[in-house]
């Protein structure tokens, strides 16, 4: 994890810079959060099994792993087992997602049971979740997430629904385009006054998805 931070290894295709006049960062911080996300959980249990196993630095994570691996007996005696272990589960499950990208995963819905979210392959029929491991029917958690998506809306102008578009999906759609959506009637979005609106976030989601694929 460490190599994939710093960027000396890769996982999946190589992307190249879409020459905004900036150098890429020699570090991935996606990649960093997961690794200190995963260097917290170690030392974290290591110290919940004992407090003088907290205090080893995390440079010597193998000395500290062979310990919580010698006293697996004694780690699922502690009260916060359950808690620990779906911690764990999440933090490898994202790591998974950012080493193995070759598969097309997507976002299946939420899990009924812990309401956390399920990704899957595309085409898949079903999808367990990586928390609680139910598996779920995907045609059912699509159409519950819809029906949430339905409800949900953004306050804000055209410049911020073109900002919030751009935060949440990393598409850049410009002002005068969602304004003109608005005027044409291709974007359902509430006048509210003084240039704000109530835009629906189905049809923001929709529009970034529409240029996304001609991208």
């Amino acid at each position: 994890m460490t190599s994939l931070t710093m960027k000396t290894s890769h996982a999946g295709a190589r992307c190249h810079g879409g020459g905004d006049g900036f150098a890429p960062s020699p570090i991935d911080w996606g990649m960093e959060r997961l690794r200190s996300e995963l260097g917290e959980w170690i030392q974290t249990t290591a110290s919940n099994l004992k407090a003088s196993y907290g205090l080893i630095p995390l440079r010597q994570w193998k000395r500290i792993w062979t310990l919580l691996v010698a006293n697996r007996n004694s780690i699922l005696q502690l009260p916060s087992v359950h808690d620990d272990y779906r911690s764990l589960r999440h933090i490898m499950t994202l790591i998974d997602h950012a080493t193995h990208p070759g598969e097309d995963m997507m976002l299946a819905g939420q899990c009924p049971d812990c309401h956390m979210p399920i990704m899957c392959p595309k085409g898949a029929k079903t999808a367990k979740c990586a928390y609680c491991d139910v598996e779920n029917d995907v045609e059912t958690l699509h159409k519950a997430m819809n029906s949430r998506i339905g409800n949900l809306h953004v306050t804000t102008t055209p410049t911020g629904a073109s900002e919030w578009i751009k935060n949440e999906y990393g598409i850049t759609i410009k002002r005068t385009t969602i304004a003109m959506r608005i005027k044409r009637g291709q974007l359902h979005a509430t006048p509210l006054g003084d240039g704000y609106y109530e835009f629906p976030i189905r049809e923001l989601a929709a529009l970034a998805d529409e240029y996304h694929k001609t991208t």
